[in-house]
C-alpha cells in the first residue's frame, strides 16, 4: 500500500523503526443504494415490465418469483438469489396461489473488477446453495431485520446502511469469484484495448478542455466505433460515455464537498464554462443540484 505522498521531515525514518506495520488497502470509488426494500406480495402480483441504470439483486425468502425478460424466463424459489444487469428489460409475477416475500435492491459501483464480475455473470438466477447464494443470503437476513426495524434517514442511519452494503457487495464479490473461477476472462487484447481507452477518459478528466469524443478515442485504437463501444461496454459494464460521465460526477462530489469552493469554479474545473450548464448536468447525473447536495453534506 502506498504512503501518504507528503510525510513530515523524519517520518520515513520513524515508519523504518516501527516493530510491526499493517496496512488496509486504499480505496477510491462510490457505491449506491436505491431502492433497498423488502416486500411481501399477494398471489397474481406482478411489477410491469421496465430497466434501470443499476444493477439489481432479488433474493426470494418465501414463495417463487416468475420474472420475463428478453433474453428467457427466470423461475425463483426461497433462498434463490438474482441479479438483472443495467438495462436488461423484465417484469416480475407471483403465478402462485401463495404470497411471495422477497428483498430487492439497486445498487451501483464504480469498481472495475466488481463490474466485470457481474457482467460475467449475467442477468441470472444464482439457486440456492450455489456459492454466491450461500454467502450473501446472511447478509440479506441483516438487510431485512434493519429496514424493519428502523427507518431512520440520519447520518447514522445512512451510515449503517453503507456498512451493511459494503459486507453485501464483499460478499456478493467473493462468491461470484468462486462461482465463476473456472470460466475464461474476457481476451486479453479485450482487456488491453478497453484498459487503454478508459486511461485516456481517466486523464482527460484531469485536462478537461482538450476532451475529445469517445468515437475519436476508439478509432485511435484500431477499431471501429461500434466494436470498441460493445467491447469496452463488455468489460466494465457501461459505455464509455456513461465511464467518463461517472468520473466527472466523482470529481465533482469530492469537489463540491469542500464548502469553502464557490460552484462556479468547480463547473469550470470539470470543463464547464457556464455554471448553468454544469448546474444542469450535475441534476442529471445525481438527481440533485450542485446546491443541494453541498447542503445534505453540511447540514
Amino acid at each position: 500500500m502506498a504512503l501518504p505522498e507528503l510525510l513530515p521531515f523524519g517520518a520515513d525514518n520513524a515508519i523504518q523503526q516501527a516493530i510491526e506495520s499493517a496496512y488496509l488497502p486504499e480505496f477510491s470509488g462510490t457505491f449506491k443504494l436505491q431502492g433497498a426494500h423488502f416486500r411481501r406480495v399477494p398471489p397474481g402480483w406482478s411489477y410491469p415490465r421496465h430497466s434501470h441504470r443499476h444493477f439489481e439483486l432479488v433474493h426470494v425468502v418465501e414463495g417463487h418469483q416468475h420474472t420475463e425478460t428478453t433474453s428467457g424466463v427466470l423461475e425463483q424459489g426461497p433462498g434463490d438469489l438474482m441479479i438483472v444487469l443495467p438495462g436488461d428489460l423484465h417484469s416480475a409475477h407471483n403465478k402462485t396461489n401463495q404470497s411471495m416475500g422477497y428483498w430487492c435492491q439497486h445498487f451501483d459501483v464504480d469498481d472495475v473488477a466488481l463490474r466485470q464480475t457481474l457482467c460475467l455473470a449475467g442477468t441470472a438466477v444464482l439457486p440456492k446453495g450455489s456459492p454466491v447464494a450461500s454467502v450473501v443470503e446472511p447478509v440479506v437476513q441483516k438487510l431485512i431485520a434493519a429496514a424493519r426495524q428502523s427507518h431512520e434517514d440520519s447520518f447514522v442511519g445512512r451510515l449503517t446502511s453503507l456498512a451493511l452494503l459494503c459486507e453485501l457487495l464483499s460478499a456478493l464479490a467473493r462468491g461470484l469469484q468462486a462461482q465463476f473461477a473456472e470460466t475464461p476472462p474476457f481476451p486479453p487484447n479485450h482487456l488491453q484495448a478497453a484498459g487503454k481507452l478508459a486511461r485516456w477518459i481517466e486523464a482527460q478528466i484531469d485536462a478537461p478542455h482538450s476532451e475529445e469524443p469517445i468515437e475519436t478515442l476508439v478509432t485511435r485504437l484500431g477499431y471501429s466505433t461500434a466494436h470498441g463501444l460493445a467491447m469496452f461496454t463488455r468489460v466494465y459494464g457501461m459505455s464509455p460515455r456513461q465511464y467518463r460521465s461517472r468520473l466527472k460526477l466523482r470529481r465533482a462530489l469530492e469537489l463540491l464537498r469542500d464548502p469553502m469552493r464557490p460552484i462556479a469554479e468547480i463547473g469550470e474545473v470539470l470543463g464547464y464554462d457556464d455554471p448553468a450548464h454544469f448546474s444542469r448536468q450535475f441534476k442529471r447525473w445525481s438527481g440533485l443540484s450542485p446546491l443541494q447536495y453541498r447542503r445534505s453534506q453540511t447540514g
